[in-house]
């Protein structure tokens, strides 16, 4: 019986929806082998196709990546590259059919030490790695893949989202940052700010370091309190620039005078950057109390994906001058990011209530209104933009929670699993604390919108359904008629909830940002809100 290297760590690839040609599969193999990180423990497995690459590459005595070692067919023809060490790792899974290779790159760093225990015993190689205290490089790592893949002509135009199941996080930020013209004001990004405030920071800036690297030359900060130069002469900061791993410190510690009043006396995590293997510049979060390892781990990732933007971006001006016009090139090439997203058509509404429970300029689906779980959307930052009866009952949500934070009214419950979703956890099924009756999904959306779907418990639904509160619309039985609907957009989730929620993911992605609805859109629409 042949191993298959998807059923050792639980995924299945045969569904991806990211089909390559046997060209752009080994172009994409010979990135990830070139791009693999200075890891002399490290081990790189590489199977079928994958294996003829290993023989291609130039030999390099500037550093010491990776090792290679060759399975060849040994566990049959589909092609696998698994990387495992402390500085990166990843899993590349392929599946051979008549329409192409079905792809998907896994960075979740149990399945990828899981897969590398094993194919170690059939190669018979040493390999005792705990890649599991290595969130710091990982998340660095998968920042520079998600770069890649993004910018290279061969595999920009692919599904990306389908090839990136663990890093949807990653390629929505730097997909936004694709499209963001003026490096001066890149941290000023809402899905920037988002993750900054997730790791629990509040002020941040990014610069490079002069020629003496005695200074920091800010490019960019979230706020204008911040200095346009940043001394670093103090042991404590260059103790941390000098490790190239992120650090916390008191700003009392590294600067005096003028300079220490952006940080106001909190604490400042600072992320060196590095380039081409020297030292390019430094990120500076400010927070009340030292970040735990997960958070630097996430400004890690953070940082990279800013230097690639802003090395790669034109000069900024200084700060204390005015942008000039027309703004700088993307550093990401716009064929790769989508369009931008506004507000969308105003639609038709079943009844005077509806207008309570929808989008900005678009109806709740009535589907959502009669769904036992509860139901709210939230966009990148975290404010309410609609919500569904079941949610109203479960959180005791008002009409005015719509256009708020969820910190700031009865949803800050959610606030948590929000966070942990936009970091690039999977929040599926969590219950909330305190409270054994409910538990929380988290879906993404596109545009940068989130679905929290609340899952009663089958008392809590029952109560829910004889209720004679007229708040709550009658429930449906329990046939939801989920079973013709993909199983790809929605797995995990119950098949109570799969059908409802992929309706209004297609909704929300088929309607123009701006204009008239063409006739398929409008038959859309009309057969949810007619």
């Amino acid at each position: 019986m042949t191993l298959s290297i998807p059923e050792l760590i639980g995924v299945s690839v045969a569904d991806s929806r990211c089909l390559l040609t046997a060209e752009q599969l080994l172009h994409m193999g010979n990135l990830l082998l070139r791009l693999r990180p200075d890891d002399r423990a490290g081990v790189c497995f590489v199977g079928g196709h994958f294996a003829t690459l290993a023989a291609t590459l130039p030999a390099t005595t500037a550093r010491q990546p990776a090792r290679i070692v060759s399975l060849d067919t040994m566990l049959g023809e589909d092609t696998f590259l698994v990387l495992a060490g402390t500085q990166g790792a990843l899993a590349c899974l392929t599946v051979n059919s008549p329409q192409g290779y079905h792809t998907r790159i896994y960075s979740d760093l149990e399945r990828v030490d899981r897969a590398a225990l094993v194919l170690a015993q059939f190669a018979a190689t040493d390999y005792q790695m705990d890649v599991s205290g290595s969130l710091e490089q990982q998340r660095a790592f998968i920042a520079r893949v998600v770069i890649m893949l993004l910018t290279d002509n061969a595999l920009q135009k692919q599904d990306l989202t389908a090839l990136l199941p663990d890093d949807q996080a990653w390629l929505r930020l730097a997909r936004g940052l694709a499209t963001h013209p003026d490096p001066a004001t890149v941290l000023t990004l809402p899905s920037v700010q988002q993750m900054i405030r997730a790791c629990g920071g509040e002020r941040a800036l990014i610069g490079t370091f002069e020629a003496d690297q005695q200074a920091i030359r800010v490019a960019s900060a979230t706020d204008t309190t911040a200095p346009h130069r940043l001394s670093m002469q103090r042991p404590a900061l260059a103790a941390i620039l000098s490790s190239r791993r992120p650090g916390s410190l008191l700003a009392s510690d590294a600067w005096g005078g003028p300079e220490s009043a952006w940080a106001q006396n909190a604490t400042v995590t600072v992320v060196p950057l590095v380039r081409t293997g020297k030292d390019w510049g430094a990120l500076l979060v400010t927070s009340q109390r030292p970040m735990a390892i997960s958070a630097r781990a996430t400004l890690n990732g953070l940082g990279t994906l800013l230097m690639a933007y802003l090395s790669a971006a034109p000069a900024a001006p200084s700060r204390s001058q005015p942008a000039p016009a027309p703004a700088p090139t993307p550093t990401i090439p716009p064929a790769a990011a989508p369009r931008a997203s506004s507000a969308p058509p105003t639609g038709r509404t079943g009844s005077n209530r509806d207008a309570t429970f929808r989008l900005p300029g678009m109806p709740l689906l009535p589907i959502l209104e009669h769904l036992r779980e509860g139901v709210v959307l939230v966009d990148a930052l975290g404010t309410v933009l609609t919500y569904n009866p079941a949610a109203a009952a479960m959180l005791h949500l008002r009409p005015a929670a719509v256009g708020r934070s969820l910190a700031e009214g009865e949803a800050n419950i959610l606030v948590t699993f929000l966070t942990d979703a936009l970091l690039g956890e999977t929040v599926q099924h969590q219950p909330i604390l305190g409270n054994d009756d409910t538990s929380v999904t988290v879906l993404g959306l596109e545009g940068e919108r989130w679905a929290i779907v609340l899952h009663p418990s089958e008392q809590q639904a029952t109560a829910a359904a004889t209720t004679d509160d007229d708040w709550l619309p009658p429930m449906p039985g329990t046939d939801d008629g989920s079973g013709d609907y993909t199983e790809l957009l929605l797995e995990g989730f119950s098949n109570t909830i799969r059908a409802p929620l992929q309706a209004l993911r297609e909704l929300i992605t088929r309607v123009p940002a701006a204009g008239q609805l063409n006739e398929q859109q409008s038959h859309l629409i009309g057969q949810w809100c007619g």
